[in-house]
């Protein structure tokens, strides 16, 4: 009984002995507003991303830092005149034409954008800044948890899953609904990339694998493949006091295989982006993009899911060819006090698909999208709003849809 109660003894005195080393070590670091940054260092947070993390680790010899936290994401929706079938605002989901059925009402609640991460950002004599992260959501099936990004940057480079090089982060507007603006760049691909920035100026380049072939099956002889050659996106960005702009491109090698034949053929894909942002004197911000390409609705928000990167050409349904596409999107964000706690934003979105050779293979012609907020960050870790939506779905016949939601927000970041 003794040597446990010595044993007891020696161990609390080795772990207060340890506790007040680690106290006296961190009344030895830097300002935490300095460590705060360099957990934040490397790709920026989305809106409903978490914001920076309540537990972070440092290393003994101060050349490491580990975060993680998460966010907490509630959201509740209610629609109305017209409905998506779908959790996110996808305007392309709309029913045409509108029925008795979409038509009627219905309200449900969301935890799956619900995020953790982990990160660690340190310095290395030979290598300079490294950074590692991984994150996720709980919208897998049965609200599984899922890797969103996972990626590891040295230097200037960086290799694993992230968002596309194609996209701009910094052009980005926030809404409560998960979708964004239906013309939006946006997808997490795995990419080997490399970028560097010249003083106000930074460009990159990477090669990238999307994630699934999006590819139309209509052609009773043509079947998807995934592509030889990975797509090639370029950006290049110029940032300036009061905002940015940034221009895009990106290469595509689309394969499909000839059943009756055998062979495999390839088709050119290509897109170009004009995207930035401006800051003007009244607390009030400007995002815009543009986009046009060919076979390139992998990257678009609202087309993503259509698989209309390849269709069949109506004389020879044998052969398939890019499927053109264009749109953009405007956003205005408000601040509505001085703190910048309470803000208000607005975008509009316009994505138009196919072309007059292939408009009756298409059955899409286009699509709008509009969403007003006003968010209220009422402590720094938690962000309550409520949300406008609406949409229009046009078909080539010129039938069309709309739908209408409520979105409501409660998110918390830990």
């Amino acid at each position: 009984m003794k040597l446990f109660k010595l044993t007891i003894l020696i161990l609390l005195l080795v772990s207060t002995k340890g506790f007040s080393q680690q106290i006296q070590y961190n009344k030895n670091l830097s300002d935490t507003s300095s460590i705060s940054k360099k957990i934040n260092a490397g790709e920026r947070n989305v809106f409903l991303d978490p914001e920076s993390p309540h537990f972070i680790f440092v290393s003994a010899n101060q050349n490491f830092i580990f975060g993680m936290g998460g966010v907490i994401n509630m959201t509740a929706l209610y629609d109305f005149n017209g409905l998506v079938n779908n959790v996110d605002f996808v305007t392309a989901d709309i029913p045409v034409p509108t029925n008795t059925l979409s038509q009627d009402r219905r309200y449900g609640f969301g935890l799956g954008q619900s995020k953790l991460y982990f990160k660690l950002v340190g310095d290395d004599e030979r290598l300079g800044r490294i950074i590692a992260y991984i994150d996720g959501d709980f919208r897998g099936i049965d609200n599984a948890f899922r890797m969103r990004q996972a990626y590891v940057s040295v230097g200037d480079f960086l290799i694993g899953q992230t968002w596309s090089t194609f996209m701009d982060l910094d052009a980005a507007i926030p809404t409560i609904d998960g979708e964004g603006p239906n013309t939006q760049i946006s997808t997490r691909q795995p990419m080997i990339r490399y970028s560097h920035k010249f003083g106000s100026v930074s460009g990159a380049i990477a090669l990238e694998m999307p994630s699934l072939p999006t590819f139309d099956s209509i052609s009773p002889n043509a079947v998807s493949t995934y592509s030889r050659i990975p797509d090639i996106p370029l950006r290049i960005k110029y940032e300036f006091p009061f905002g940015h702009v940034q221009t895009a491109g990106v290469l595509r090698s689309l394969s499909y295989k000839n059943i009756s034949t055998s062979d495999i053929h390839s088709v050119f894909g290509w897109g170009l982006s004009l995207s930035g942002s401006f800051d003007l004197p009244t607390n009030t911000s400007i995002v815009y993009q543009g986009i046009y390409g060919k076979g390139i609705t992998n990257y678009i928000q609202d087309l993503s899911s259509l698989n209309f990167d390849l269709i069949p050409i109506p004389s020879n349904p044998d052969k398939l060819e890019a499927v053109p596409m264009y749109g953009g999107y405007v956003g205005i964000q408000q601040y509505l006090n001085k703190k910048e706690t309470l803000y208000s934003d607005w975008v509009v979105g316009y994505a138009h698909l196919g072309s007059d050779e292939l408009k009756s293979s298409v059955n899409y012609k286009y699509t709008f999208y509009s969403a007003l907020n006003i968010l209220w960050d009422f402590i720094p870790s938690a962000t309550v709003g409520i949300e406008y939506l609406a949409g229009l779905k046009v078909l080539e016949n010129n039938d069309r849809g709309t739908a209408h939601r409520i979105d409501m927000l409660f998110k918390y970041s830990f």
